[in-house]
């Protein structure tokens, strides 16, 4: 996976951030709605840009490799059959 971070961010707050992913989740929802594959996978990848840039505000992005590593050990743990993202 090749997910780019923002880095010339404003200073957003968390609230603002986090106003932000819900605000994505729902265009999201939107797009699932009117079943329009190309608009679902834009407003994904927006919810998981505004998650990662939540990550950035709490200052926990240094974070996110070994955050995945644990993930996917959990997943696993659940006998989840995880996969490469191509």
């Amino acid at each position: 996976m090749n997910f780019k971070m923002i880095a010339n961010m404003p200073e957003w707050t968390v609230q603002e951030q986090f106003e932000k992913v819900q605000e994505e989740i729902l265009e999201l929802r939107e797009a699932i709605l009117i079943e329009n594959n190309k608009k679902i996978m834009e407003e994904g990848l927006d919810v998981c840009q505004a998650v990662f840039t939540l990550f950035k505000v709490l200052n926990i992005d240094e974070e996110i490799q070994e955050g995945l590593k644990l993930h996917n050990k959990k997943l696993r743990r659940r006998k989840w059959r995880l996969e490469k993202i191509k």
